[in-house]
């Protein structure tokens, strides 16, 4: 894990603000109030290539 865990609930008038905190980014997926969940699995789901312990790293962002 790269950074804390972040729990619990958010209320947000404005998901490009909470991305940015979040993820360090804003997202082009963002529509209103609706976020594409497509659009995080391409920016915040990444198999590392070259791994020298044999396993594969995985980043998972889940999002209720």
């Amino acid at each position: 894990m790269d950074g804390p865990v972040v729990t619990g609930s958010i209320f947000a008038a404005d998901w490009r603000d909470i991305c940015k905190q979040l993820l360090g980014r804003v997202l082009d997926t963002i529509y209103g109030a609706q976020i594409d969940l497509l659009g995080l699995m391409w920016n915040c789901v990444k198999l590392k290539e070259n791994n020298t312990l044999g396993h594969t790293s995985l980043r998972l962002l889940r999002v209720f």
